[in-house]
């Protein structure tokens, strides 16, 4: 459902813009500097937090996603939309769109479901490339972003111009150096920012370019290695999956175990773990028996497995985590600088480390705000039974002939007792069954020992 930020992989370069808009800066080819992480407290709210723990932008969103370093805006989704706001929390474009990308180089995907395509907007909003494509990515460094029509992929410019005419069956961003992977008739090969063919078609697999290198996969054993732009294998073909490509090292999976290799192919951290995935301050998250932990990229462990799930990608020098069903954060030594937790009155609140109630500020408002909230919820809930029941039993009154229930059609009916078409293997087609003991059709229908289960 979050197009945002689990489909696309965010760019991380500067747009070619000056925006001054609601308090936010960002210069032609510089970064924004991005200190805002999104929080969930509760179910549907999310919210941001600053790098000490503090609440920032208040939750009031069903999804928040990441800020981006290109234009300092993050995309939020709100009563079924997407918008996106500043880093004051204040929204510049608001939700409108059923879906919508990060901004990537001053442009963002979106599609409405009205319309069925995607095309592009700028930061403010404003639609730069008419919704014309069944499916568009982000921007790349290069400046062309993947789209298809039809069954097909190609890249357009910034101005929406088709670059590289839609002939491929998927394709791959293009790399800072303008190279790109792309599938043919089941093959993959590289392409340049021309659509010039500079590797054949040949490869199983063929990743997107990483600090000069591409991680391939074997047509004949199924394993993964690593090739340069002119085809030369650098790393053989013998790792049985691979995860991440960071300042030089790669996650690699011999077995059932994964460790990490460097780019010369040398083992740095011997294959051990469940799994690996690699943060981008400097930690990798490891896994072991269901539960992550972190350690420093030498292989010393930091924090031993303990989370349920962790996320490094866009959160600075924080890791991003989910304990006991909760969201929250840590620091790159493993220490917890907020997590989301309810209170004893039922409250959502955010606690540090230490147990501490950091947010709300107020917390016997938010006591009153939950009491009032969940009385409400209780009364919504006993109200939908009620209606529930009422459905019911009108649908048992109106039982005649013909009538469909959920055993099959009426044949007959007498006072409390109504005759159902139902094959029962070795008890006959016909049964009588108390009609306050039916319901709708679609509710399932089970008979046990010739006996009809009204339980089921």
């Amino acid at each position: 459902m979050i197009f945002l930020y689990q489909l696309m992989r965010q760019a991380r370069v500067g747009a070619l813009i000056k925006l001054f808009y609601c308090g936010v800066t960002a210069v032609a080819n510089a970064k924004v500097t991005v200190d805002l992480m999104p929080i969930e407290v509760a179910e549907n709210r999310q919210g941001y937090i600053d790098g000490q723990g503090g609440m920032v932008v208040a939750p009031q969103f069903e999804v928040a996603a990441h800020f981006t370093e290109d234009s300092g805006l993050a995309g939020v989704y709100q009563n079924g939309k997407w918008g996106f706001i500043n880093m004051q929390g204040r929204l510049v474009v608001k939700p409108k769109f059923d879906f919508a990308n990060s901004s990537s180089n001053g442009r963002a995907a979106f599609m409405n479901k009205d319309k069925g395509k995607w095309g592009y907007i700028d930061i403010l909003g404003g639609v730069v490339i008419a919704p014309q494509f069944d499916w568009a990515k982000d921007f790349s460094p290069a400046g062309l972003a993947e789209v298809q029509q039809g069954k097909k992929w190609g890249y357009i410019d910034k101005q929406g111009l088709m670059v590289i005419p839609p002939k491929f069956d998927f394709t791959e961003k293009f790399s800072n150096d303008g190279f790109a992977p792309v599938l043919s008739n089941g093959l993959w090969g590289l392409i340049d920012s021309q659509g010039n063919v500079v590797l054949d078609y040949q490869y199983f697999y063929l990743s997107a370019e990483n600090q000069g290198l591409f991680a391939v996969r074997s047509r004949n054993n199924g394993k993964w290695g690593f090739i340069d732009r002119k085809g030369t294998m650098v790393i053989p073909e013998k790792f049985d999956n691979l995860s991440g490509f960071v300042d030089g090292l790669i996650g690699v999976q011999v077995g059932d175990k994964w460790g990490v290799m460097n780019a010369k192919g040398v083992m740095i951290v011997a294959p051990r773990f469940d799994g690996l995935v690699f943060l981008e301050n400097g930690l990798v998250a490891y896994r072991q028996n269901d539960k992550w932990g972190l350690m420093n990229r030498p292989g010393e462990v930091l924090v031993a497995p303990k989370f349920d799930h962790v996320q490094g990608y866009d959160t600075g020098d924080f890791v991003r985590f989910r304990l006991n069903g909760k969201d929250g954060y840590t620091d790159a030594k493993g220490k917890i600088i907020a997590v989301a937790s309810t209170s004893e009155c039922g409250a959502p609140v955010l606690r540090d480390g230490t147990g501490k109630v950091t947010w709300p500020s107020d917390l016997g408002a938010a006591c009153k705000a939950a009491r009032i909230q969940n009385a409400a919820r209780q009364r919504k809930e006993e109200n939908h039974l009620q209606s529930d029941s009422a459905k019911i039993d009108n649908f048992r009154r109106g039982l005649k002939v013909e009538s469909e229930t959920n055993c099959g059609p009426v044949l007959d009916t007498k006072g409390n007792l109504i005759k159902i078409y139902y094959p029962v293997q070795g008890y006959g087609n016909e049964h009588w069954i108390k009609r306050g003991q039916l319901l709708p059709p679609g509710s399932g229908c089970r008979f046990v020992n010739g006996n009809y289960d009204p339980s089921f």
